[in-house]
């Protein structure tokens, strides 16, 4: 789960976040971030990422983080039609 989080936080918010808390980016958009990755887990059935108990579970929290992007000021997911 740390590693998905952390390759979308890299791809979001750029791979020298850490060392760029101050940049517009960052302020922007890791609150939010945080929030989604949240809610993601919630709509999984559990309260944080951490806790989500299976393969199933933690392969479909991946899967969403890798397709996550913004898009007109949102966070949002590609739709497979």
């Amino acid at each position: 789960m740390r590693e998905a989080i952390e390759r979308t936080r890299r791809r979001i918010l750029g791979p020298d976040y850490r060392e760029h808390r101050d940049s517009e980016v960052y302020r922007r958009w890791y609150h939010p971030l945080r929030d989604w990755f949240v809610n993601l887990s919630n709509t999984l059935g559990y309260d944080k990422p951490s806790a989500l108990p299976d393969h199933a579970s933690r392969a479909a929290f991946i899967r969403h983080c890798d397709a996550v992007e913004v898009k007109a000021d949102e966070l949002v997911e590609p739709q497979a039609f």
